[in-house]
């Protein structure tokens, strides 16, 4: 029963939630690749560049869209700055659209 739930649940795209996405081979080290067919990105599920939870991630950036810095809030939560700054440019992109 609980296999039949995992299959039915669909992938969505990490970095525009569409659920228009194909699997695309696999990496060097056997990983599945995916790609996403509305916003044209490849990805592989639970890769380290994507360890952070939306949560974690919407949290750090809420509390630095309250006036907190960006260096306090990497110290404080242990997040590489050039990694917060990723996600404050993905969130003025997907406000721009």
């Amino acid at each position: 029963m609980q296999s039949m739930i995992i299959y039915n649940m669909a992938i969505r795209c990490i970095y525009c939630g569409s659920t228009d996405v194909i699997k695309y081979g696999k990496t060097r080290t056997g990983k599945q690749l995916y790609y996403c067919k509305s916003c044209n990105k490849y990805w592989v599920k639970g890769g380290i560049f994507h360890r952070y939870p939306k949560e974690v991630k919407d949290m750090i950036v809420r509390i630095i869209l309250e006036g907190k810095s960006v260096k306090e809030v990497s110290k404080e939560f242990n997040i590489p700055v050039a990694t917060i700054y990723k996600w404050l440019k993905e969130v003025k992109i997907n406000e721009n659209n």
